[in-house]
């Protein structure tokens, strides 16, 4: 019991420990953006607040540049979640139903996608939208997300749906419910964690996507997040209490998402772990 105990209380700190370190960036970053302009680099560098000061949060209100371009980030990254959902989805639901010969070549294509660089692909993909009228388009760049995110979300599912016993599908069909009505009523429901799980991974992966924004987007009333805050750097200069204070708000978004859904993530996390 002893040794049990100790070993709790180890991990425990450990724990602790870590979470302290990963949260630590976070809490300086809010930190900063809260101090005057003055207090930024005084040294030695005041780890408790002494105070709280808004101006820069004031400021940023007041342009509201940033809340539009965190609207377009929202905007893109629900878009993309949501065409990689169905994509992924009926994509995995026919590689695990359904005994096709190019299966596994499929699959293994599916990896290949995954593994080319988005740098490398990029010029013909703007090509292409350019003739599709698809460019400056936030549609366009939920399309091009989608694209890039849809192979590892179909390879996910499709383990999940390789678990769920093949007898559940024979039962529906015997009572009279087709494929599709399976797929919806059956297979979509026995796999919400691990569709939120897709989701929340897609939702952060474009959220803070950077080339594709600024390739695709010319319109500054359309820029995302990302390509707001790295054009402010040049634009304000490094006002450092401002763009901290503009961080700190592009944050939000993504932390109310994981919050939302964070039990649905661990159970389809926990899940995955078992069956793989």
């Amino acid at each position: 019991m002893k040794r049990k105990n100790i070993g709790v209380l180890i991990c425990t700190i450990s724990s602790i420990f870590v979470c302290m370190i990963t949260a630590f960036p976070i809490y300086w970053m809010i930190n900063i953006s809260l101090k005057p302009r003055s207090h930024v680099f005084i040294y030695p560098p005041e780890i408790l607040p002494l105070g709280f000061n808004i101006s820069s949060y004031i400021q940023i209100f007041q342009t509201g540049d940033i809340l539009i371009w965190i609207k377009n980030s929202m905007i893109v990254a629900s878009s993309t979640v949501i065409l990689n959902l169905i994509a992924a989805s009926l994509g995995a639901f026919g590689l695990s139903r359904f005994d096709f010969k190019i299966n596994k070549v499929f699959i293994f294509l599916l990896m290949i996608v995954q593994m080319i660089a988005p740098a490398l692909i990029i010029t013909p993909i703007y090509i292409l939208f350019l003739n599709m009228n698809l460019t400056n388009s936030l549609i366009g760049l939920a399309i091009i997300n989608t694209g890039m995110t849809v192979a590892f979300s179909t390879w996910v599912l499709k383990g999940f749906f390789d678990n769920i016993p093949s007898e559940i599908d024979e039962a529906a069909s015997i009572d009279g419910c087709s494929k599709f009505q399976i797929f919806r009523k059956i297979i979509l429901p026995l796999s919400v964690p691990a569709l939120i799980t897709i989701a929340v991974i897609t939702f952060f992966d474009v959220y803070n996507e950077y080339m594709f924004a600024l390739t695709f987007i010319t319109d500054q009333s359309k820029w995302l997040a990302t390509v707001g805050l790295a054009a402010n750097i040049a634009k304000i200069g490094v006002s450092w209490d401002i763009m901290l204070a503009q961080a700190s708000l592009f944050c939000v978004p993504p932390i109310l998402f994981f919050f939302i859904f964070q039990k649905y993530i661990l159970k389809g996390i926990g899940e995955g772990a078992l069956k793989y």
